[in-house]
């Protein structure tokens, strides 16, 4: 995969992740015991959100340093963005849009999906892991 292509996926994930960010704040509002979840949710996908945006700024400044990571970088950007469609669903699906605009939270569906937030909180820390860690390699050998 070419540096290009690499920045465009990187700068979707990037809008991706504040999207989550924001949902998660608004129904973490509606929630006493979702506050920590749905906050750890967030916090991991700000750190994601920085990590793909230093990635981002040095593709763009020196995609020849990208070398025989494109194929690692690329696995683990394709993992991100499907957790991260996953998490948007199943948060987006806690709330629902009113006429004006607001957030009207579903709390009997959180109550049933609290496990399997967590589940996606794993994963997320998972792939937090996994970005930093190739934006480190990148950072030294690339």
């Amino acid at each position: 995969m070419d540096p290009f292509s690499i920045t465009v996926s990187v700068s979707s994930l990037i809008v991706v992740c504040t999207r989550i960010i924001k949902l998660s704040s608004d129904v973490s509002a509606a929630y006493r015991s979702a506050s920590f979840t749905l906050s750890a949710i967030a916090s991991e996908c700000a750190v994601i959100s920085a990590s793909l945006t230093r990635l981002q700024n040095m593709l763009l400044n020196e995609p020849e340093r990208l070398g025989a990571l494109a194929d690692n970088l690329d696995t683990a950007l394709l993992g991100c963005a499907l957790t991260m469609s996953v998490l948007q669903e199943q948060i987006g699906g806690l709330a629902k849009e009113t006429e004006g605009g607001e957030r009207q939270v579903k709390k009997f569906k959180y109550v049933l999906e609290q496990d399997y937030l967590k589940e996606l909180l794993q994963q997320i820390r998972g792939q937090q892991v996994s970005i930093t860690l190739l934006l480190q390699t990148y950072q030294r050998y690339g």
